[in-house]
């Protein structure tokens, strides 16, 4: 008995009943429906105070659907997908279970390798496709999967893709909601980046999460005591700054000759190698002196207060 079918004798849409919402980012490698045909390209764009460039190289889709690749029938337990899987490497069973979770992407039961497949050309989306269908379903899917490396890999490629396409709209749409430490999964200097480039200040919580980067090593009593940080925090910038939240632009005014004075760093943006290459260069916001040193004091200077008002209720309770 055969068990195995493929693309080419069922329709994906409709045989598989694929989510609605997403049946149009699909993309495909051969067949009728092809919609994907590879060419080196690049991209230019300045973001405020800096300029990015990117170049997109020829390399294979891995969410490209191949129409006449086997897919099984029946929905069997099965190894889980590669790190950095692709649709056309996935065994028959892996396929079938791929196709299941198109049907319902927003379960959040699936293995994180299927999501990542359909993201990767989510990604491409943003770069070069329907842009603003793929920034919507990226951000249901970060509602759904709290994967480290899928809220690092997706926060990083919707805000190249906003800085590269001008969309100032979109990226303050994914900027400012953000209020959980998991949403924060990101390079601390290409988040402060866009909040700089959109004149969006940055939050006392945030530099608490971010202290690491910042280069503040003692995290005592952000992890022991992080509402109590976070209160010393907020009166600090506010009596540093005269609000509760922090704007860059009050720091770069500070700094004569910002654009000799930043330097630029590598990150690993994509997780869909067929977009770029291992890494990309932008600004480091936090090379400049003003800002690093800025919030580092903050750190210092909170991690005292909090230390101070500790041992003040230790002595108050001896009593």
């Amino acid at each position: 008995m055969n068990t195995l079918t493929s693309i080419s004798a069922l329709s994906p849409t409709k045989a598989y009943s694929i989510a609605p919402d997403i049946a149009e980012l699909l993309w495909f490698a051969d067949g009728p429906k092809q919609n994907y045909f590879p060419k080196e390209d690049s991209a230019y764009s300045s973001f405020r105070y800096f300029d990015v460039i990117v170049t997109l190289p020829y390399r294979e889709e891995p969410s490209a659907l191949y129409m006449n690749l086997p897919i099984s029938k029946v929905v069997r337990t099965t190894d889980r997908p590669p790190y950095y899987p692709s649709y056309k490497k996935l065994s028959p069973d892996q396929r079938r279970h791929y196709f299941e979770f198109l049907m319902d992407p927003y379960s959040g039961k699936s293995d994180i390798g299927y999501v990542f497949i359909f993201y990767y050309g989510l990604e491409r989306h943003l770069l070069q496709g329907k842009y603003e269908e793929a920034f919507e379903i990226i951000l249901k899917l970060r509602d759904v999967y709290d994967h480290p490396s899928f809220q690092w890999y997706s926060a990083n490629s919707i805000i190249l893709s906003c800085i590269l396409h001008q969309k100032t709209d979109y990226a303050i749409r994914f900027i400012e909601p953000i209020d959980n430490v998991h949403e924060l999964k990101m390079p601390a200097s290409l988040y402060f980046l866009c909040k700089a480039g959109l004149n969006i200040p940055v939050s006392a919580f945030e530099i608490m999460t971010y202290a690491k980067e910042i280069g503040f090593n003692n995290h005592r009593y952000i992890i022991m005591h992080p509402d109590l940080f976070l209160e010393y925090m907020m009166k600090n910038i506010k009596q540093r700054h005269g609000t509760e939240v922090l704007f860059f632009r009050n720091l770069f005014e500070s700094t004569p000759h910002l654009h000799q004075r930043i330097t630029y760093r590598k990150y690993s943006l994509f997780a869909n190698t067929s977009l770029a290459g291992e890494e990309i260069e932008v600004p480091d916001i936090l090379s400049v002196g003003s800002v690093s040193d800025e919030l580092f004091s903050l750190l210092k200077a909170t991690h005292e207060n909090v230390k101070s008002e500790l041992a003040a209720r230790r002595k108050e309770a001896r009593k």
